[in-house]
């Protein structure tokens, strides 16, 4: 028998009709944050997950390769082909669904792991609604130093929450996949990048404090790259300190002189003569 609309309208009214909002079922879902700068740690509703959780390699890659790609959809036949090359489909797939399955186990007594984890078909992914990563945020800060136009202390406040994040290279000390190496390779890369054009920036600003604390972390990160050595000499001739930006000079010659087998860019001469004729 149906209620009367006087009943009706007398139950929206008490809200003993109401059901349950969307907003507050999301609201009791933890958010997990994964960390990936520096190793692997996971935290679920800020609580961090046992790290005999999180001891295997396969599992550990498996979980890079979709926290990296934000929630977009990656297949399964790409998995299996970095994560077990060489390997035939039936052995590969048998793999995959172990350390999937190991992967959801992770947040076992802690929370629904398909609020996190989400396959249908060939298809994997994580909710990004629900899961964040240093990796994710990291890309932000990126993307805001190169797009956005910083004053002083913007820039000093992005890059150093750039720096906190940035403990170390993807996955530290763990032997990759050509994917993640990749990944780790371009978020190293992107780091050194920030780091040069803070530095930049700085020298830009005369702050020749700022402009060296960048430059002399570009080169302990990355030794290898001209433009480290570049921005470091200019900073040090705007600080006065010629004869360090002589030795910076030389320094980079030898290097690119004994393990490339290169000369000098105009560039780095260009700076150079610069310095010898104190002209910063």
């Amino acid at each position: 028998m149906k209620a009367s609309s006087s009943t009706s309208t007398a139950l929206l009214e008490s809200g003993a009709a109401k059901s349950p909002t969307k907003t507050v079922t999301e609201e009791k879902i933890p958010i997990m944050y994964v960390q990936l700068f520096g190793g692997l740690r996971i935290h679920i509703g800020g609580m961090p997950i046992d790290e005999t959780k999180l001891s295997k390699t396969k599992m550990r890659l498996l979980l890079a390769h979709l926290v990296s790609r934000f929630g977009r959809e990656v297949g399964r036949d790409t998995l299996i082909e970095s994560l077990w090359p060489g390997f035939d489909k039936d052995r590969g797939l048998d793999n995959l669904y172990v350390v999937w399955s190991m992967l959801k186990r992770i947040t076992e007594g802690v929370a629904d792991s398909s609020k996190y984890f989400i396959n249908y078909g060939t298809i994997y992914r994580i909710n990004s609604r629900y899961v964040k990563s240093d990796v994710q945020e990291f890309d932000l800060l990126a993307r805001k130093l190169v797009f956005s136009k910083l004053d002083r202390e913007s820039l000093i406040e992005t890059f150093f929450r750039m720096d906190e994040l940035y403990t170390g290279d993807v996955l530290s000390g763990l032997r990759c996949d050509d994917y993640t190496m990749r990944m780790r390779d371009r978020y190293r890369n992107t780091y050194v990048d920030m780091l040069i054009s803070s530095a930049r920036a700085f020298i830009d600003l005369k702050d020749s404090s700022m402009a060296l604390w960048f430059a002399r972390k570009a080169l302990s990160i990355d030794s290898t790259r001209e433009d480290v050595f570049q921005t470091l000499m200019m900073a040090q001739g705007i600080a006065g300190q010629r004869t360090a930006g002589m030795d910076t000079y030389f320094m980079c010659k030898r290097y690119l002189d004994e393990n490339l087998g290169i000369a000098l860019s105009h560039k780095t001469i260009e700076i150079y003569e610069k310095l010898l004729n104190d002209e910063y």
